[in-house]
């Protein structure tokens, strides 16, 4: 035994043995539960003869501390979403199961930038500032973007976004992106532009920049000056001096009226942080926003947004079954259940009277050892997918890709030469209700499948809904005829799933 935790075992002894009385026990107990709560919040330590406080301390901390308390929260809640599953599983079902969830998530510390003159999306008087800062390199602020629409289309005009550059030194065309965006803003709004580098974030450069900016018809010549140029530099430097001098090192950092919250997260933890300044406000919730999310044992797995209701489709997995099934608006997925609306990131469904949502579970990719052919025929995946491709699918774990922007003007040029492009398909070795799939071939350098981000070796599996294959290719009129368009492919044994936007 040490000697110090000997005159600690002595000090103890020599302690218990003097008589107290209960009002001396009390008082010494308060004096040494008010001396620590003292020592912790004003005094941690001496220095020179200068005190310094926890709160002093913990001031250029504070986001650090809040990403500890962020990670706590994550822990308990996965723990607390295994508690009830589990309770959930073990229901005997003779009453109805109920589960209280009281558990909330860390308020995270209000930061103030200062005021400028950049622009802003959406209402500039609305109530709910989102700040955005991100890299268009990076694969999270990539993820982040449909969220961020989401949250556009279901709060309104309660919200607007101003986005900043905070372009990561890793991320070898972020900073050149940055101008681009800006570059593209000087024409047009930058909206679409944006939209189509984060697209394409995995694969940017100079001539991906002049790529989407003829295909969107900006002016050449302009452009390219601003790009060669790099006429914004300054302007996104101080960007990321702000973002520095907040403390923020990794991106996406969003901030909800200065609250901050490091992400990607999901829809609904925004949504919290937004729904509490709205009331701090005391602003009326107003807009489509479908409040209660389903405890029902379903997951979504994929949907196909057709060109009307009827052609749209959602897989949904009934979990204490394991059934995998297709369901269309109207159908009944399980007893008091009615599938009512089917959306790109989520479906709705009538549970009993009662309106709930269900989000996907990869955004844009299927899940499931089951796809289905155009003539319904269902397909077994273990049959043409190798093992990596079927795992990813299995779990949901397809490399989504945000939407690109097209002008529609420009797809219909380039369809006038439909058997050209066609000639780049080749025959592939997997196969779908007994046809080749088809593999892209010497497609460098051609401006639409680059502007797609297609690229050569890349095997075409799925038009939307529709299987493409040697024995049909739906590509060509579904560009031609949709406004949305989803293509999943297999790239070197992955899948991956572009989603592009069709504007006139």
């Amino acid at each position: 035994m040490t000697k110090f935790w000997s005159y600690l075992l002595i000090a103890g002894l020599l302690c218990a043995c003097q008589p107290q009385t209960n009002e001396d026990r009390s008082i010494d107990v308060k004096t040494k539960q008010a001396q620590s709560t003292e020592t912790q919040s004003e005094h941690v330590a001496r220095i020179n003869g200068q005190d310094i406080s926890l709160s002093e301390l913990d001031k250029p901390l504070r986001l650090a501390l809040f990403d500890l308390e962020w990670q706590k929260y994550k822990l308990r809640k996965a723990r607390l979403n295994q508690l009830v599953e589990t309770a959930s599983d073990s229901h005997d079902g003779a009453k109805p199961f109920n589960a209280e969830l009281l558990l909330e998530p860390p308020f995270p510390p209000r930061l103030v930038l200062p005021i400028d003159n950049r622009p802003i999306r959406g209402n500039p008087k609305s109530p709910i500032r989102l700040s955005v800062f991100c890299s268009y390199q990076s694969s999270h602020c990539a993820r982040l973007q449909p969220v961020l629409e989401q949250i556009e289309v279901q709060y309104g005009s309660m919200v607007s976004f101003a986005y900043y550059d905070f372009p990561q030194g890793y991320h070898r065309y972020a900073m050149d992106a940055a101008n681009a965006v800006r570059c593209a803003a000087a024409q047009q709004d930058s909206r679409d532009f944006q939209s189509s580098i984060y697209g394409a974030f995995d694969d940017l450069n100079q001539e991906r920049f002049e790529l989407i900016g003829r295909q969107l018809r900006l002016d050449e010549a302009t452009f390219e000056t601003c790009l060669n140029r790099k006429t914004y530099s300054e302007a996104i430097k101080k960007d990321v001096a702000l973002s520095q001098s907040l403390g923020f090192g990794s991106v996406p950092i969003v901030l909800v009226n200065g609250l901050y919250i490091k992400g990607p997260q999901t829809l609904e933890a925004y949504q919290y942080y937004i729904d509490h300044e709205l009331a701090r406000l005391g602003e009326k919730i107003t807009g489509p926003i479908k409040r209660k999310k389903s405890k029902l044992p379903l997951q979504l797995q994929g949907t196909f947004i057709g060109d009307s209701s009827e052609k749209s489709r959602a897989i949904i997995k009934l979990v204490k079954t394991g059934q995998v099934q297709t369901f269309f608006e109207g159908q009944i997925v399980t007893d008091g259940v009615e599938l009512t609306d089917i959306q790109k990131d989520r479906v709705v469904i009538d549970n009993q009277g009662q309106a709930e949502y269900i989000l996907i579970q990869a955004s844009f990719g299927q899940a499931g050892k089951e796809f289905e052919a155009i003539d319904g025929e269902k397909i077994d995946a273990d049959n043409i997918l190798p093992d990596r491709v079927r795992d990813s699918a299995a779990n949901g774990t397809f490399r989504d890709k945000s939407k690109i922007i097209l002008d529609r003007n420009w797809v219909m040029d380039h369809l006038t030469q439909q058997d050209v492009l066609a000639g780049h398909f080749k025959p592939a070795e997997h196969k779908a209700s007994g046809f080749n799939l088809m593999r892209l071939e010497d497609v460098e350098g051609n401006d639409f499948y680059e502007t797609l981000g297609l690229r050569p070796g890349d095997v075409i599996m799925q038009v939307n809904d529709d299987w493409l294959h040697s024995g049909q290719n739906p590509l060509w009129d579904s560009l031609r005829l949709n406004n949305e368009v989803g293509v999943t492919i297999m790239r070197r044994g992955r899948p991956v799933r572009y989603y592009y936007q069709i504007k006139n």
